[in-house]
């Protein structure tokens, strides 16, 4: 309290500790708790004050297939595996996400306890600002030109090796569970219903997509890298009075290239916002062009990077999404292919999948794609 205060002598009023529940995938999630209450500090008067306090801990998984087509964590514990459960917590210790700049931050971290070989409890404080839940385009475009200067920052002065960061998604075992539903595809576009929403070429499109993977990767990894909080979505983000965006939960920091955290913010976002299809892509082209305003130098990868990041990571799972269509009696597969929520997340999945194609060929062919200037990079 004092910490965050920033007040050595205050002196405790009043608390309270009321436990948030929350929805989370993540097997080291202990628990939060919210502890708020009032303080006088040595300026006097009594002061509101909020703190948060998240439980860390280790918790052995073998996920089983139903499981590893739905998320990340595909049971690993090695430092640099999706769900490695100490990472957070050495991140804030080591200091790294205290140079993050002010416009796109974490929340103010107030200490990292070990409580034994298995288990951390992380305090920070509460952050005020409207949630990504309730972003309109505007506040989505304004988050991703601060992003761009997160970005920028790590790009001109690149993060310490740490064996810790976490691989991105693109490179994670989950993604084959997601590439054996490929068939899927093709096996979907024989009821009617569902043939019209689905393009001819998409079947092929998406095995050349799970064919090109290792090239991909390659080139992913041999562009320029930045600083990547990898989990962006609307629940993890906060934009406040001032415009600043706050991102909480930094449990899968690592490096990766520019475009690659603009994919997963933008895609996340429009997958859970009240909006159209079509108004949802406005609102994320919108973005873009925001985000790669503010990276001129690398604008070129920035594209690549996010249309390679947003077909691997929402474009691959549609043999998943219309996998689990076929399992449904015809009467509910109707019911679910009439709900304009299902077909907004398919038609913005095909999206990604028919954006890519220009960029599988060139890396097919071994040819070139955008480079830091936008001008070409040599395939690996």
């Amino acid at each position: 309290m004092r910490r965050l205060l920033a007040d050595p002598t205050a002196k405790l009023v009043t608390w309270r500790a009321t436990p948030i529940s929350y929805l989370s995938w993540s097997r080291s999630s202990g628990g939060l708790l919210l502890i708020g209450g009032t303080a006088v500090t040595g300026s006097g008067g009594e002061q509101p004050w909020q703190i948060i306090v998240k439980d860390v801990r280790y918790r052995p998984w073998t996920p089983d297939a139903s499981q590893m087509v739905r998320q990340c964590d595909h049971g690993g514990d090695r430092p640099d595996d999706w769900g490695y459960w100490r990472r957070e917590p050495q991140a804030v210790s080591a200091g790294l996400l205290a140079s993050l700049p002010g416009v796109f931050r974490g929340p103010p971290w107030l200490g990292v306890e070990r409580l034994d070989a298995t288990r951390y409890r992380m305090w920070q404080g509460f952050v005020a600002g409207l949630p990504g839940e309730s972003w309109a385009a505007g506040t989505l475009t304004a988050a991703a030109a601060n992003l761009a200067v997160m970005h920028a920052q790590f790009l001109a002065r690149p993060p310490a090796p740490r064996p810790w960061y976490c691989r991105s998604f693109v490179e994670q075992p989950a993604l084959r569970a997601r590439a054996s539903y490929i068939d899927a595809v093709r096996e979907a576009a024989s009821d009617p219903r569902v043939r019209r929403l689905v393009p001819r070429a998409l079947h092929r499109g998406l095995r050349r997509l799970w064919a090109t993977h290792p090239l991909a990767v390659g080139w992913l990894r041999s562009v320029p890298q930045t600083l990547c909080h990898r989990d962006l979505h609307p629940g993890n983000l906060r934009q406040t009075s001032a415009g600043a965006t706050v991102a909480l939960d930094w449990a899968q920091v690592g490096v990766g290239p520019p475009g690659e955290d603009l994919a997963t913010m933008l895609y996340c976002w429009a997958l859970t916002a009240a909006v159209s299809p079509a108004e949802a892509v406005g609102a994320m082209a919108a973005a873009e062009r925001r985000y790669y305003d503010g990276l001129p130098a690398v604008a070129g990868v920035a594209r690549t990077a996010f249309r390679l990041t947003a077909a691997y990571h929402y474009g691959l799972p549609l043999g998943v999404q219309l996998g689990e269509l076929l399992s449904l009696p015809a009467q509910r597969r109707a019911e679910r292919v009439a709900g304009p929520r299902w077909r907004a997340r398919l038609e913005l999945a095909v999206q990604s999948v028919e954006a890519v194609q220009a960029d599988l060929d060139l890396l097919t062919r071994g040819a070139a794609l955008a480079g830091p200037t936008g001008a070409e990079l040599s395939a690996p």
